[in-house]
């Protein structure tokens, strides 16, 4: 899943799921409370404890561009992904 503006094209959150069927679910799960709700990635992330999949995501919730130092990366802590940020 990749979300962002479609006026501007500013980056807001990518992420993928996988492990059970239920997987779509629970990337939107972890995309909706990182971007409605202003919950940190990692905090979301370990607190679902692999429920409904693994999750892995990129989230920058005040944008890409605007805000590149606030972005974070989480790989489900349940499951056995990377997840690494880079910033120039």
């Amino acid at each position: 899943m990749v979300i962002g503006n479609p006026g501007n094209g500013e980056f807001t959150f990518a992420g993928a799921g996988g492990g059970l069927p239920t997987a779509a679910q629970a990337l939107g799960y972890v995309a909706r409370e990182v971007l409605d709700n202003s919950r940190p990635l990692g905090s979301v992330l370990a607190n679902r404890r692999a429920q409904g999949g693994f999750v892995n995501a990129i989230a920058c919730p005040s944008g890409l561009r605007g805000s590149a130092n606030s972005c974070q990366v989480g790989a489900d802590p349940a499951g056995a992904g990377l997840a690494v940020i880079a910033v120039e």
